[in-house]
């Protein structure tokens, strides 16, 4: 099975107990979840190993299951989330670090500073 990333909410049966564990690192439900944005979910081998939630130019939610880290999981849901803004005309998207937890932080900005992002204050942003 390959990597994908599907833009959309509909949460297949499969996926529900890996989502959930994904969520729940992050104290957040499905029901939660779903209230922030558009989802950009990816799968692996029937399994949710990354979410990325957006809504309009702002990433609100970005997380890779942490038992698959460090495996470009996180670099292609950032490029297909980033392509489907993109498509939806954003010309600028911004994160918000200021309520990510101090052990996740610095991997975060590392990450997103990779990805071409830039910071101002707990503001990043990146330039489409």
């Amino acid at each position: 099975m390959r990597l994908t990333v599907h833009h959309s909410h509909e949460v297949l049966p499969l996926w529900q107990d890996s989502l959930s564990k994904l969520l729940l690192a992050h104290q957040l439900t499905i029901d939660t979840a779903h209230a922030l944005g558009d989802w950009h979910l990816a799968t692996f081998n029937d399994r949710v190993v990354g979410l990325a939630i957006s809504q309009n130019d702002q990433l609100c939610f970005f997380a890779v299951r942490d038992l698959t880290r460090r495996r470009g999981i996180g670099r292609y849901l950032l490029a297909d989330t980033l392509r489907k803004l993109i498509e939806q005309g954003q010309p600028r998207i911004s994160i918000d670090l200021s309520q990510v937890a101090e052990h996740e932080s610095a991997g975060l900005q590392a990450f997103l500073r990779q990805a071409g992002f830039y910071a101002d204050g707990s503001q990043w942003y990146l330039d489409l």
